[in-house]
């Protein structure tokens, strides 16, 4: 099934209809069918709805954000150096622009570049989150 989730002159979707009127199995089909498309194809059209999305059907809501988190190509598999630490967190989060996103702006932003950790080399993942304008 193909589903094009364009809002219309008022910046209203198909899914702020469905939020709106609390239809809970036409917005978690919804949500199913939109976690299967591309890249910024239509999440800065219901980023405003996603706190009323949990309330309706957060388990859909839940599976939706999932697939979200999207390895892109250019991500890098290895290690360059050792990742810059957030409060002594194995992880981090680091906002960018997806665009222009490249390889060496993102080894910028994630490897600390102290020549102590050069031949630090281990496996990473590394994905985008589909979340426009949450941080």
């Amino acid at each position: 099934m193909s589903l094009s989730l364009v809002p219309n002159f008022k910046g209203v979707t198909a899914l702020h209809i469905c939020v709106k009127e609390s239809m809970i199995m036409t917005a978690s089909k919804i949500l199913n069918i939109l976690s299967t498309k591309p890249l910024d194809d239509h999440s800065r059209f219901i980023k405003d709805l996603l706190t009323d999305l949990l309330r309706l059907c957060p388990i859909s809501l839940a599976e939706y954000l999932d697939q979200r988190l999207i390895k892109v190509p250019w991500t890098p598999l290895f290690t360059d150096g050792k990742l810059k630490q957030e409060n002594m967190s194995d992880f981090a989060v680091h906002p960018l622009n997806l665009f222009p996103l490249t390889e060496e702006i993102m080894k910028k932003a994630i490897f600390d570049d102290s020549e102590d950790y050069v031949d630090v080399k281990m496996p990473l993942k590394l994905v985008v989150a589909d979340l426009p304008d949450i941080h």
